[in-house]
């Protein structure tokens, strides 16, 4: 629960700044928070919410349940001095998950969504998976020690919210702060793709591990860092962001010649991919030939922009009101509150892609939700079935006046 309280009251405030941040990209001029960007990294994170509210929490079950009073230490009474231990270990060990998770395919297979944008702003710090499941297991040292589930998941808490300030190139240098703790110009550099920059500053809170080991590097002035993953996701869909790489595997996993290069492909060096696949099965990727970088940017109009800004705000509002009360729902009403809360964002995605009969799968999708939400039992309140269905109500109208326009603009 406190958990929960620290997280959800840190949201007002992330939002605050997102728009402090757009508010001063908009008068600079730099266009670092296009629409596109932001809508794919804020869909993202909607996502990431309502998705592990459903998931069985496989840590939790692991350590109040499995492993119960399973410790090398008796369990330790907590003081202020040890909450501090106890953050400054999180960190530590959220260190290593992180470099393995940049390391291994397996784990980048879920991590690489956080890195998908071509973009870096605040936005991007809530563009979070909803695939990574076993994280957990590098924390479990603290758990042996004597600390506990509570408090590993609290400090763990505080440590994400940490993380969201330093996705912004707003902040330039800090000085000593940089040789001590993550900043945004340490953060800039993880999230480059230029050879010095790949796979450096995996600290959350403490650049000091980076240091220790050997993955540390500072921003280099007058070099331009380009943003994103070396084989772009060129989508705005959560749902072909999660299984980019998971989808790749399961495709190149049958090319395998023997079963190491199938085991190399899950647990292997993130990227390994066989020569003969290489070869046979080349992918794109970011960089184009003469070293330009050729981003994903979709042509937007002001009615795509507001409907989809629209769908994206009453999601993060049901999302937000669906973790905080989901267990007072049956499992029906829980998988189908995220269907209700997912397929929209999928939807919005297609259309701003303009993806062939996009119109025709929105009108659809209200529809059949509509349907769903005043025919099947569900355990929800009257109140949040009205406000389902008056955002129904509106997005039609908004939908009808698009469609409108975009055919009006073709015929022009």
């Amino acid at each position: 629960m406190m958990t929960s309280m620290i997280v959800f009251a840190a949201i007002p405030i992330f939002f605050l700044l997102i728009g402090i941040e757009w508010w001063l990209d908009h008068r600079s001029g730099k266009h670092y928070m296009p629409f596109a960007d932001a809508f794919g990294s804020l869909a993202l994170g909607v996502w990431s919410i309502s998705t592990k509210v459903i998931l069985i929490s496989i840590g939790g079950w692991v350590y109040l349940d499995l492993l119960n009073g399973v410790t090398l230490f008796e369990a330790i009474e907590m003081t202020p001095v040890l909450w501090l231990v106890a953050f400054v270990l999180y960190d530590f060990c959220y260190y290593w998950f992180h470099r393995i998770s940049h390391e291994c395919n397996f784990f980048w297979a879920s991590h690489v969504v956080h890195h998908q944008s071509e973009e870096y702003n605040l936005t991007t710090a809530l563009r979070q998976t909803s695939s990574g499941l076993f994280g957990f297991i590098f924390y479990f040292p603290l758990y042996l020690i004597g600390f506990s589930p509570a408090t590993i998941a609290t400090v763990g808490a505080i440590n994400l919210v940490y993380q969201f300030w330093v996705h912004t190139r707003y902040v330039d240098r800090l000085g000593w702060l940089d040789r001590v703790f993550v900043t945004p110009s340490n953060h800039r550099v993880h999230h480059g793709q230029n050879d010095v920059y790949i796979d450096r500053n995996h600290g959350g809170v403490f650049v000091i591990w980076d240091r220790l080991f050997g993955t540390f590097q500072e921003e280099i002035p007058g070099l331009k860092i380009d943003y994103g993953v070396t084989v772009p996701v060129r989508s705005l869909s959560p749902l072909t962001a999660n299984f980019q790489v998971w989808k790749q595997m399961a495709i190149d996993i049958p090319r395998a010649k023997n079963w190491l290069e199938a085991l190399r492909l899950v647990f292997g060096r993130t990227g390994w991919r066989a020569q003969h696949m290489q070869d046979d099965y080349p992918l794109a990727k970011t960089m184009a030939r003469g070293g330009t970088l050729a981003r994903y940017k979709p042509m937007l109009t002001s009615p795509m922009i507001a409907y989809a800004a629209f769908q994206l705000a009453a999601c993060s509002v049901f999302s937000t009101f669906f973790a905080l009360n989901s267990l007072s729902y049956d499992n029906p009403t829980l998988w189908l509150t995220w269907l209700l809360i997912s397929v929209p964002l999928v939807s919005c995605a297609g259309i701003l892609e303009e993806r062939a009969n996009s119109f025709r799968v929105e009108w659809l999708r209200i529809g059949l939700s509509s349907v769903v939400v005043l025919t099947l039992p569900l355990s929800l309140d009257l109140s949040i079935i009205m406000g389902y269905l008056a955002v129904n109500t509106l997005a039609l109208v908004l939908l009808g006046r698009f469609q409108n326009a975009t055919e009006q603009s073709s015929l022009s």
